[in-house]
């Protein structure tokens, strides 16, 4: 009995000191300080780098020249609202300052946010005033800063849009029966990405191209050109893929010759080309071809270029008025 007792009481003693020392162990040393979790580290949101320049915290560099602005050179926000209206008070007649507003896009799509800036100006009339808005695509680089990689307007009969993947579409009217526009896009990297334009001429009275909308250097015609135009006539549309600049006659030439040409009707239908046209564009070598031709060319470029129906298809940009002391009230 002795021994058993013996026994117990070394274990109770065993168990005994493991629990003390087991306790000390959650208990801070004498004078030192209880351990501190590390706080949290907050990560700054993308767009932070672009409400900084809205704040005119930091400035934004343009990548070329416009608006009074010069390629390279930084600007804060109000000087550079300031720079378009005096701009365009320069080039349109006296006017006064709009709205500055502001939106965040995701050029292709690849969850890297840009914004655009769009500074909106009025030009006095007498009796009345115009507006003409101008819009402004910037990219953040890091530690380079952020800078103005594309930009169009909207004014009279010219009209620019933008969606959130960076597509622009800009173009106007220069007369009752015709159309023209261009397709561009601002790719993940930043990059301005031409595209291709587009003509449209309406109330055609047959299938003739107007002599304008084809090369000087052509083969003359065995016939002569009616060029006649009827309320309910066909639609020729052009397709471009070459991006055009500098006027001179060879080099605009060189760019008629690669022109795509399709005939539709009043209701958009492809319409049967006169035999006698017909045979002379073939002669002479000009790409005429039915719309679903040209939709497939289209495609196969887009594609080409990694340009995805998504991207085409996004929503329009929403625009968010950002007001700063010394910008108009109202």
């Amino acid at each position: 009995m002795k021994k058993i007792f013996s026994i117990l009481l070394a274990l109770s003693l065993v168990f005994g000191l493991a629990a003390c020392t087991n306790s000390g162990d959650n208990k801070p040393a004498p004078g030192s300080d209880p351990v501190k979790e590390p706080d949290p580290v907050v990560e700054p949101e993308p767009t932070d780098v672009y409400m900084a320049f809205l704040r005119e915290e930091s400035d934004v560099t343009m990548n070329f020249d416009a608006y009074g602005m010069q390629e390279g050179k930084s600007y804060g926000l109000k000087e550079f609202v300031e720079n378009v209206n005096e701009k365009l008070n320069d080039e349109y007649g006296e006017g006064f300052m709009g709205d500055v507003s502001y939106t965040f896009l995701d050029c292709g799509l690849d969850g890297i946010p840009e914004m655009a800036l769009n500074v909106q100006h009025f030009m006095n009339r007498g009796d009345y005033t115009e507006e003409l808005t101008a819009f402004f695509v910037i990219r953040a680089y890091g530690t380079l800063g952020l800078k103005v990689v594309d930009h169009d307007y909207t004014y009279y009969r010219y009209t620019s849009t933008l969606n959130q993947a960076g597509f622009i579409w800009a173009g106007g009217s220069s007369g009752a029966n015709y159309w023209g526009y261009n397709v561009r896009f601002v790719n993940a990297n930043g990059g301005p990405t031409y595209l291709y334009s587009c003509d449209e001429i309406y109330a055609l009275d047959g299938t003739f191209i107007p002599t304008y909308m084809l090369p000087s250097d052509r083969d003359s015609a065995p016939f002569e050109y009616i060029e006649e135009y009827k309320e309910d006539g066909n639609t020729l549309t052009i397709y471009n893929f070459e991006q055009y600049g500098t006027w001179e006659l060879n080099t605009y030439n060189q760019h008629l010759w690669k022109n795509y040409y399709v005939f539709t009707d009043f209701y958009g239908e492809d319409v049967e080309l006169d035999p006698e046209y017909k045979a002379y564009f073939d002669q002479i070598g000009l790409n005429v071809v039915d719309s679903g031709t040209m939709d497939s060319i289209v495609e196969d470029y887009l594609r080409d270029l990694g340009v995805t129906d998504e991207m085409v298809d996004a929503d329009p940009v929403e625009w968010i008025k950002w007001d700063a002391d010394w910008m108009p009230k109202g």
